[in-house]
């Protein structure tokens, strides 16, 4: 089955999981369809922060005000700022759609402002562990080879190990999300063109160039994967990456690799964002060039849209080889 469609089947299931569990709050499905059109991550994550903002409440939508909406935010000063900001955007969503479909009459959160993004001083150390120094990308690379564990794990780890290569390297050499990883199919690849096409956020598909050692990889793991097809009953013949059960990776397994595989980096709980925050921040430390990371990170803006179309992809084809050098300078 296609990526896309699993990634989105999947989130619709946990959609209506959250239904189920809230029979009392008809409201949520219509509020999550009317999102439909955008990142259903994102809708997902702001239906969970809306049950529990109601819960909060303990009324009936109809009779929540201005007040309920700033002493809940209000709530949630010791959390992040990020954070915060993620739950406002999800009840003016919410408060927006309450308005629009009859079930209150204020739009309340017309009138509230946007969180102020701030750093505390545990943000700022935490930012400082964010990314991976080179040496801690060789450390990384070589637990993947060497295995990690009792003798039995590291057995099992290297039957798997041109997978879980070419897992880490897809994405410290083109920072896409979990998310987009999930969703990858073997045709997602195009070794001709030594690009992999990801889609991410808001279906929005992406064409990232690949230097020659993630390329080398993928290509390792690929044949590896052949032969694993005929060695295990597999459910979804299009994933890129498989499990040792034959489905399609899921994005926990995900983190569950890259957890593993940095153990023994000390002080650092790495995750798949750690890893995309760590090409983010070595292809900055190279070129100095934020629109370059910017595009790369697929983040959205209209000037940098501009940017983008003005010889974008020859300066995205100069950031995947800066990102190709760094991965073969280190296991040297």
């Amino acid at each position: 089955m296609d990526g896309n469609r699993v990634f989105e089947e999947n989130r619709v299931s946990a959609a209506h999981k959250i239904f189920e569990k809230n029979p009392d709050k008809p409201y949520l499905e219509g509020f999550f369809n009317s999102m439909m059109d955008g990142s259903i991550t994102t809708a997902l994550a702001y239906l969970r922060y809306v049950v529990v903002f109601v819960d909060y409440c303990g009324k009936p939508v109809k009779e929540i005000k201005y007040d309920d909406y700033i002493n809940y935010l209000a709530s949630l000063r010791t959390k992040t700022s990020s954070y915060r900001i993620a739950v406002y955007s999800g009840l003016k969503k919410f408060s927006y759609y309450l308005q629009a479909s009859g079930l209150n009459e204020d739009y309340a959160m017309e009138r509230i402002k946007r969180p102020k993004p701030f750093e505390t001083e545990e943000t700022i150390e935490k930012r400082k562990k964010n990314y991976l120094t080179k040496a801690e990308i060789k450390k990384l690379l070589q637990t993947i080879d060497t295995g990690i564990g009792t003798h039995h794990a590291v057995s099992v780890q290297a039957k798997w190990k041109k997978r879980d290569r070419a897992l880490i390297l897809v994405m410290l050499t083109t920072g896409i999300r979990k998310g987009a990883v999930y969703k990858l199919d073997v045709n997602s690849v195009n070794f001709e063109k030594a690009v992999i096409t990801a889609t991410d956020k808001g279906h929005l598909v992406v064409d990232h160039p690949i230097p020659q050692n993630t390329l080398d990889a993928l290509k390792e793991w690929i044949e590896d994967r052949k032969i694993k097809l005929h060695e295990i009953e597999v459910t979804d013949k299009n994933a890129l990456f498989i499990s040792r059960k034959g489905n399609r990776l899921s994005e926990q397994s995900i983190c569950e690799i890259v957890e593993r595989f940095s153990q023994r980096i000390i002080g650092k709980k790495i995750s798949p964002h750690k890893l995309r925050a760590t090409f983010a921040t070595q292809l900055y430390n190279q070129t100095k060039d934020i629109v370059l990371v910017q595009e790369m990170m697929s983040h959205s803006s209209p000037t940098i849209t501009k940017m983008y179309i003005r010889g974008g992809d020859e300066k995205k084809r100069k950031a995947a080889d800066i990102m190709g050098k760094i991965i073969s300078n280190i296991e040297e």
